[in-house]
């Protein structure tokens, strides 16, 4: 590829019942790349037909102008509408790293870095998942850097547009498992029939041991500000590979912020599947389905630089997983086991 990269689409509309090679006339650019940056979180208000983008820091890529607090708001029809930054808008610390241009990063499509900022913070600071309430009322993020889950009331911005203020937040820490040899690292976000279902691990990282790699799952009541465990399990179930041409790698590691703790599967591909519980979503059952990204994949690139760099250039495997978790009718979850919930 070639070109620079504010240029690329940063947020595509695809046609629902598109399928097959890439029809140009069933996709939309809503956003490049220079507006909203690298995004995560997403929440789409039916009612106002408005979408909700947070910033993300993923390594190799840069953050649009509204830096690491940014929240831009996107019509689907037409593209970016209005855009937030929760520190100065709103006062939320949600960490901090060095603009674009002090992380290093090319401009060039095809070009390399090495972003030592992007390989140590991703996934620790920022803006994690968002979701927003039925209603459409109140828009939901988590907080990764001071952990804590928070609410922006839309009612006025809804109705008239007015930018909400410090006066529209409020804020829940979320609940703290005490984990062992590590930190806990909240990011999953689910609204769901009048409660918010937070995604929590373990990241065993201070302790470099994989036992100590432990999921949480929690409810937490908006109306009175109440925290439930709904479950939690250990992350050394079974898992698959991230490359079939080495399946002596499987399971989750412990995270790392250390380039050479990562894996080289064969020459300049490398993989080390750290767990990101990164998202929740319900079946009509009343199952949970949970996701859990790979931290790696955000850590590493297509032939990208190594921190410190070697003067080769590695292409990162991921390995994450998705997991079901079965309701048995008297609000207890059963976690699948042996492929069945």
């Amino acid at each position: 590829p070639t070109g620079n990269v504010k240029d690329m689409d940063a947020l595509l509309k695809v046609d629902y019942n598109a399928q097959g090679a890439r029809d140009p006339s069933k996709t939309l650019s809503l956003a490049k790349a220079d507006e909203i940056g690298c995004t995560w979180g997403l929440a789409h208000n039916k009612y106002t037909n408005k979408l909700f983008v947070s910033a993300f820091i993923r390594r190799h890529s840069g953050l649009g102008p509204k830096g690491i607090g940014g929240i831009y708001v996107v019509d689907p029809n037409t593209g970016l509408a209005d855009s937030w930054d929760v520190e100065t808008d709103f006062g939320i610390d949600v960490g901090s790293i060095s603009d674009n241009f002090t992380r290093g990063l090319n401009k060039s499509v095809s070009g390399s870095s090495v972003d030592p900022e992007g390989l140590a913070k991703t996934c620790k600071e920022g803006i994690g998942d968002m979701d927003i309430s039925e209603n459409g009322n109140q828009l939901y993020f988590v907080n990764m850097f001071d952990k804590k889950l928070y609410r922006i009331d839309l009612t006025t911005y809804n109705s008239n547009g007015t930018k909400p203020t410090s006066a529209n937040i409020t804020s829940w820490p979320i609940t703290n498992p005490s984990c062992i040899g590590g930190n806990f690292r909240p990011m999953g976000l689910k609204w769901y029939k009048g409660f918010l279902y937070i995604g929590v691990i373990c990241d065993g990282e201070s302790s470099n041991n994989k036992s100590n790699l432990r999921a949480f799952l929690y409810k937490l009541n908006p109306g009175n500000g109440v925290w439930t465990t709904m479950f939690d399990f250990p992350l050394t179930y079974p898992k698959g590979f991230p490359n079939k041409d080495n399946r002596g790698i499987t399971g989750w590691y412990p995270w790392t912020d250390i380039w050479s703790d990562f894996i080289e599967l064969s020459p300049l591909a490398i993989a080390y599947p750290q767990p990101v519980f990164s998202d929740i979503e319900f079946d009509v059952d009343g199952s949970i389905v949970l996701a859990f990204g790979d931290r790696n994949g955000f850590q590493t690139g297509y032939k990208n630089k190594s921190n410190p760099d070697d003067g080769k250039q590695y292409s990162g495997f991921v390995g994450g997983d998705i997991l079901r978790a079965f309701n048995n009718g008297s609000g207890k979850f059963i976690l699948e086991s042996n492929a069945m919930a």
